[in-house]
């Protein structure tokens, strides 16, 4: 709290409450629809998604929950379309910490919870490996 504003910041998930309100979304991705989500991961699911960034025509997400990056090529029509690329996991179906609850690698993540970019390398925060990753 600011004593002089009386003010308090607010948490990450506070913030969205002060942004103006929007139509609501027709469509989303990571999800079998925009009602319902897919618990068991797969090329077009999410779990706890919480980074995003846009790097040339690609769109990196940090799947945090399922450890891992997916990636799309931008196309006109995203919404539902399975993931171009993978990073931290051996498939689309794994989950595990740090590929199967290994221990961390330079190819593994353990709960991603941001990705960034301003061109390349793209900078991963790992955050139960307690580490910053850049990847080209």
């Amino acid at each position: 709290m600011n004593p002089r504003t009386h003010v308090k910041p607010l948490s990450p998930a506070e913030r969205p409450l002060l942004e103006k309100p929007r139509p609501l979304p027709l469509a989303d991705g990571g999800k079998s629809d925009i009602n319902h989500g897919n618990y068991y991961p797969n090329a077009a699911s999410l779990n706890l998604p919480y980074g995003i960034t846009v790097v040339n025509d690609r769109l990196p997400v940090a799947d945090t929950a399922n450890s891992r990056l997916l990636g799309w090529r931008y196309r006109e029509n995203l919404p539902g379309q399975p993931a171009d690329g993978l990073a931290g996991q051996m498939d689309f179906p794994s989950q595990g910490k740090n590929r199967d609850y290994g221990l961390a690698a330079s190819d593994s993540l353990c709960q991603p919870y941001s990705v960034t970019a301003t061109g390349n390398p793209i900078a991963i925060a790992d955050s139960s490996n307690n580490r910053v990753l850049l990847w080209k």
